[in-house]
Protein backbone atom coordinates (compact mmCIF):
# COMPACT_ATOMS: atom_id res chain seq x y z
CA UNK A 1 0.00 0.00 0.00
CA UNK A 2 1.29 3.43 -0.91
CA UNK A 3 0.54 6.26 1.49
CA UNK A 4 0.74 9.83 0.25
CA UNK A 5 -0.02 12.71 2.60
CA UNK A 6 -2.21 15.28 0.85
CA UNK A 7 -1.89 18.97 1.43
CA UNK A 8 -5.28 20.56 1.06
CA UNK A 9 -6.62 24.08 1.36
CA UNK A 10 -9.00 24.94 4.22
CA UNK A 11 -12.12 24.49 2.06
CA UNK A 12 -11.07 21.00 0.95
CA UNK A 13 -10.04 20.15 4.49
CA UNK A 14 -13.51 21.06 5.75
CA UNK A 15 -15.21 18.99 3.04
CA UNK A 16 -13.07 15.97 3.92
CA UNK A 17 -13.64 16.46 7.65
CA UNK A 18 -17.42 16.47 7.05
CA UNK A 19 -17.11 13.28 5.00
CA UNK A 20 -15.09 11.56 7.71
CA UNK A 21 -17.57 12.69 10.38
CA UNK A 22 -20.42 11.26 8.30
CA UNK A 23 -18.53 7.96 8.06
CA UNK A 24 -17.88 7.92 11.79
CA UNK A 25 -21.54 8.54 12.64
CA UNK A 26 -22.71 5.89 10.17
CA UNK A 27 -20.22 3.40 11.63
CA UNK A 28 -21.60 4.07 15.12
CA UNK A 29 -25.17 3.51 13.95
CA UNK A 30 -24.35 0.25 12.17
CA UNK A 31 -22.14 -1.02 14.99
CA UNK A 32 -24.90 -0.32 17.52
CA UNK A 33 -27.41 -2.21 15.38
CA UNK A 34 -25.00 -5.14 14.88
CA UNK A 35 -24.39 -5.41 18.62
CA UNK A 36 -28.15 -5.19 19.27
CA UNK A 37 -28.80 -8.04 16.83
CA UNK A 38 -25.97 -10.06 18.35
CA UNK A 39 -27.49 -9.63 21.82
CA UNK A 40 -30.92 -10.70 20.49
CA UNK A 41 -29.36 -13.71 18.84
CA UNK A 42 -27.53 -14.79 21.98
CA UNK A 43 -30.68 -14.40 24.11
CA UNK A 44 -32.81 -16.61 21.86
CA UNK A 45 -33.85 -20.13 22.75
CA UNK A 46 -32.51 -21.39 19.44
CA UNK A 47 -29.05 -20.08 20.39
CA UNK A 48 -29.21 -21.93 23.72
CA UNK A 49 -30.23 -25.11 21.90
CA UNK A 50 -27.37 -24.73 19.40
CA UNK A 51 -24.88 -24.21 22.24
CA UNK A 52 -26.01 -27.49 23.83
CA UNK A 53 -25.27 -29.42 20.64
CA UNK A 54 -22.04 -31.45 20.77
CA UNK A 55 -19.05 -29.55 19.40
CA UNK A 56 -17.32 -32.48 17.76
CA UNK A 57 -13.95 -32.48 16.07
CA UNK A 58 -13.22 -30.01 13.26
CA UNK A 59 -14.89 -31.22 10.07
CA UNK A 60 -17.06 -33.79 11.86
CA UNK A 61 -20.82 -34.00 11.20
CA UNK A 62 -21.53 -32.78 14.75
CA UNK A 63 -19.43 -29.67 14.21
CA UNK A 64 -21.08 -28.98 10.83
CA UNK A 65 -24.59 -29.37 12.30
CA UNK A 66 -23.76 -27.01 15.15
CA UNK A 67 -22.27 -24.42 12.78
CA UNK A 68 -25.34 -24.70 10.53
CA UNK A 69 -27.57 -24.09 13.55
CA UNK A 70 -25.70 -20.92 14.50
CA UNK A 71 -25.73 -19.78 10.87
CA UNK A 72 -29.52 -20.29 10.63
CA UNK A 73 -30.06 -18.19 13.76
CA UNK A 74 -27.81 -15.41 12.42
CA UNK A 75 -29.72 -15.30 9.13
CA UNK A 76 -33.08 -15.29 10.93
CA UNK A 77 -32.08 -12.37 13.18
CA UNK A 78 -30.31 -10.52 10.37
CA UNK A 79 -26.79 -10.74 11.76
CA UNK A 80 -25.04 -11.10 8.41
CA UNK A 81 -22.66 -8.95 6.42
CA UNK A 82 -25.28 -8.33 3.75
CA UNK A 83 -27.93 -7.34 6.32
CA UNK A 84 -25.54 -4.86 7.94
CA UNK A 85 -24.68 -3.37 4.53
CA UNK A 86 -28.41 -2.98 3.82
CA UNK A 87 -28.92 -1.33 7.21
CA UNK A 88 -26.01 1.05 6.52
CA UNK A 89 -27.53 2.01 3.17
CA UNK A 90 -30.93 2.57 4.78
CA UNK A 91 -29.39 4.82 7.46
CA UNK A 92 -27.33 6.73 4.91
CA UNK A 93 -30.32 7.43 2.69
CA UNK A 94 -32.51 8.54 5.60
CA UNK A 95 -30.44 11.56 6.64
CA UNK A 96 -27.76 14.08 5.71
CA UNK A 97 -25.08 11.40 5.51
CA UNK A 98 -26.32 10.41 2.05
CA UNK A 99 -25.07 13.73 0.69
CA UNK A 100 -21.50 12.95 1.74
CA UNK A 101 -20.90 9.19 1.30
CA UNK A 102 -21.10 7.03 -1.81
CA UNK A 103 -22.57 3.52 -1.98
CA UNK A 104 -19.26 1.67 -1.91
CA UNK A 105 -17.98 3.51 1.14
CA UNK A 106 -21.32 2.87 2.87
CA UNK A 107 -21.08 -0.86 2.15
CA UNK A 108 -17.51 -0.97 3.42
CA UNK A 109 -18.53 0.78 6.65
CA UNK A 110 -21.33 -1.79 7.09
CA UNK A 111 -18.89 -4.64 6.55
CA UNK A 112 -16.37 -3.14 8.97
CA UNK A 113 -18.99 -2.80 11.72
CA UNK A 114 -20.27 -6.34 11.11
CA UNK A 115 -16.75 -7.79 11.27
CA UNK A 116 -16.08 -5.99 14.55
CA UNK A 117 -19.26 -7.45 16.07
CA UNK A 118 -18.50 -10.87 14.58
CA UNK A 119 -15.00 -10.91 16.10
CA UNK A 120 -16.64 -10.10 19.44
CA UNK A 121 -19.15 -12.93 18.98
CA UNK A 122 -16.33 -15.40 18.26
CA UNK A 123 -14.46 -14.06 21.29
CA UNK A 124 -11.37 -13.21 19.28
CA UNK A 125 -11.55 -9.58 20.43
CA UNK A 126 -13.27 -7.51 23.08
CA UNK A 127 -16.52 -5.62 22.74
CA UNK A 128 -16.06 -2.97 20.04
CA UNK A 129 -15.92 0.59 21.28
CA UNK A 130 -17.00 3.77 19.60
CA UNK A 131 -14.60 5.64 17.36
CA UNK A 132 -13.77 9.03 18.82
CA UNK A 133 -13.09 12.16 16.85
CA UNK A 134 -9.51 12.25 15.72
CA UNK A 135 -7.27 15.06 16.83
CA UNK A 136 -5.84 17.36 14.14
CA UNK A 137 -2.64 16.02 12.65
CA UNK A 138 -3.64 12.38 12.98
CA UNK A 139 -4.20 10.08 10.03
CA UNK A 140 -7.75 9.41 8.95
CA UNK A 141 -8.94 7.10 6.20
CA UNK A 142 -12.05 5.60 4.65
CA UNK A 143 -12.24 2.57 2.44
CA UNK A 144 -14.40 1.82 -0.54
CA UNK A 145 -14.38 -0.83 -3.21
CA UNK A 146 -14.38 -0.90 -6.98
CA UNK A 147 -14.94 -3.58 -9.59
CA UNK A 148 -12.20 -3.91 -12.17
CA UNK A 149 -12.26 -5.91 -15.39
CA UNK A 150 -9.04 -7.78 -16.11
CA UNK A 151 -7.60 -8.50 -19.56
CA UNK A 152 -9.75 -11.65 -19.88
CA UNK A 153 -12.97 -9.75 -19.12
CA UNK A 154 -13.42 -11.17 -15.61
CA UNK A 155 -14.74 -8.94 -12.85
CA UNK A 156 -12.69 -8.62 -9.71
CA UNK A 157 -13.72 -6.86 -6.49
CA UNK A 158 -10.83 -4.73 -5.33
CA UNK A 159 -10.75 -2.93 -2.02
CA UNK A 160 -9.63 0.61 -2.51
CA UNK A 161 -8.33 3.05 0.03
CA UNK A 162 -10.35 6.09 -1.00
CA UNK A 163 -8.84 8.87 1.06
CA UNK A 164 -5.92 9.29 3.38
CA UNK A 165 -4.66 12.69 4.37
CA UNK A 166 -3.25 14.76 7.17
CA UNK A 167 -5.70 17.27 8.59
CA UNK A 168 -2.91 19.64 9.51
CA UNK A 169 -1.80 20.33 5.92
CA UNK A 170 -2.87 23.77 4.72
CA UNK A 171 -1.04 24.11 1.40
CA UNK A 172 -2.52 23.92 -2.08
CA UNK A 173 -2.89 20.56 -3.87
CA UNK A 174 -0.52 21.81 -6.60
CA UNK A 175 2.31 21.70 -4.06
CA UNK A 176 2.36 17.91 -4.23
Amino acid sequence: MLELPLRVNPHESRALAVRFEAGRQLYHAVLGEALRRLDLMQQSRAWAAARKMPQGAPGSPEQKNRAAGFSRIAKTIGFTDYAMQAFATKCKNACWIGDHLDAHTTQKIGTRAFQAAQRYSFRTSGRPSWVRLRIPGSRVSQEGRVQLVDSKGALADVELLVERFRLSGAATPEAL
